[in-house]
């Protein structure tokens, strides 16, 4: 049993949190572990995975996301975690490069995203079959990517069940996951649902955050915080498609909202022909100055992009400029966010898939109630990094065209 294992390699039961601990031994084929932010579900998969590789060593473990190179700076680092949280760095062989951990004479770990299904075909394990599946944040996926993927998941001679854990945040009551594996009873499908009240691990200002969602929003609280399916509406954008198309532009407008807890998001659009482009992210989390800077070299070219950051940490911005940035702070100014809005959402925007942070953001992005219940036309300030960002980002065609710029 894994509880045994956990006492053998001195993980106590704490480490745990109670509503979780049960699921460590569930073989449900379908495993679905979703509700609201901040309620662990994500910590607890990692923990599940790393005791599952301690217990058996002939599993292998495909870890997916919707787009692969988000699994950099989420899933890959909170198995990591685990590892070193619990003392087991001379179980597994961790390799950075190819963002696979190895158990020691056992099965491996291995990451992909759902944006490169080539690279998904090709993925072996060098020792055994693929027993395991974690799809981390399922409501970006299609239905077609996950039932291809529990598809992959086959063989006679596994040493365990084979099982599929889905973890996420339910949006849409409309969302296909919904129909397909709750509004169903199968005794191969589980589901568990928390909250961030069944973590006794979460940090004060996360929950001051969540409750003051009860006032701005109480749909953004019932999906958010308390997990619940929900509609969405009141949407400040739904001027935009998501498609493909290849970076050609001649001209490009960066963005940057500062973050080390919550995360330091970065933002790569175009404009051309009255149209908003946004082209890559980042979204990292934990990243001092010299950190993030290395990540933005992914999406920027040091020695050409200009950066619009927010104006808040003036000291961030000179370390920056010291270092050879050409990053300025946005203007701030009364009649706010309004205005950088209204320029916004005049204008068809087209979001490159790989940008499933931005996605996701968008997609919640709402209005504030007032204490009545009434629409107020200020978005509710949550999960919106990138939407800051979006607004920094065309300060200068703002100005252009004489509209007052306010972050």
């Amino acid at each position: 049993m894994i509880d045994n294992l956990l006492r053998r390699v001195r993980v106590p039961k704490k480490r745990f949190n109670d509503v979780f601990f049960p699921y460590l031994h569930s073989t449900n084929r379908i495993e679905n572990i979703m509700g609201g932010a901040g309620s662990g579900k994500s910590k607890f998969m990692a923990q599940k995975k790393v005791a599952q590789h301690l217990e058996d060593k002939r599993r292998n473990t495909l870890i997916v996301r919707n787009v692969g190179n988000t699994n950099r700076h989420s899933t890959f680092p909170e198995i990591v975690d685990v590892i070193n949280e619990w003392g087991l760095q001379n179980l597994f062989h961790i390799r950075n490069t190819d963002m696979t951990i190895t158990r020691k004479g056992g099965g491996q770990m291995r990451f992909s995203g759902l944006d490169d299904v080539e690279k998904l075909k090709s993925i072996k394990f060098h020792k055994g079959i693929l027993t395991d599946i974690w799809g981390e944040e399922a409501t970006e996926m299609s239905e077609h990517d996950v039932v291809q993927l529990n598809l992959r998941m086959r063989g006679k001679n596994s040493p365990v069940p084979f099982q599929m854990s889905l973890t996420y945040n339910p949006i849409s009551a409309l969302h296909w996951l919904k129909k397909k594996y709750h509004d169903v009873s199968d005794k191969d499908i589980s589901v568990l649902k928390t909250t961030y009240l069944d973590n006794r691990f979460i940090d004060d200002a996360y929950v001051k955050e969540l409750n003051k969602l009860k006032i701005d929003n109480p749909m953004l609280y019932q999906i958010f915080a308390l997990g619940e399916w929900g509609m969405m509406g009141d949407l400040v954008y739904t001027n935009y498609e998501i498609a493909e198309f290849d970076d050609n532009f001649s001209e490009h407008y960066n963005a940057l909202d500062w973050g080390f807890n919550d995360p330091a998001a970065g933002l790569k659009a175009a404009f051309y022909d009255q149209v908003i482009y946004i082209i890559d992210e980042f979204y990292v989390t934990g990243q001092d100055n010299p950190e993030l800077m290395t990540t933005a070299e992914t999406i920027w070219d040091k020695s050409t992009d200009s950066i619009t950051a927010d104006s808040a940490e003036p000291k961030s911005i000179k370390t920056w400029r010291t270092n050879g940035w050409n990053i300025k702070g946005a203007k701030k100014g009364k009649g706010s966010i309004k205005h950088g809005i209204g320029w916004v959402r005049s204008h068809k925007m087209i979001i490159h898939p790989r940008c499933q942070n931005f996605i996701n953001e968008i997609h919640t992005y709402g209005y504030r109630k007032d204490k009545d219940g009434n629409l107020t036309e200020e978005p509710v300030d949550y999960r919106n990094h990138l939407m800051d960002d979006l607004r920094y980002a065309f300060e200068k065609k703002m100005i252009e065209r004489k509209i007052q710029w306010v972050a």
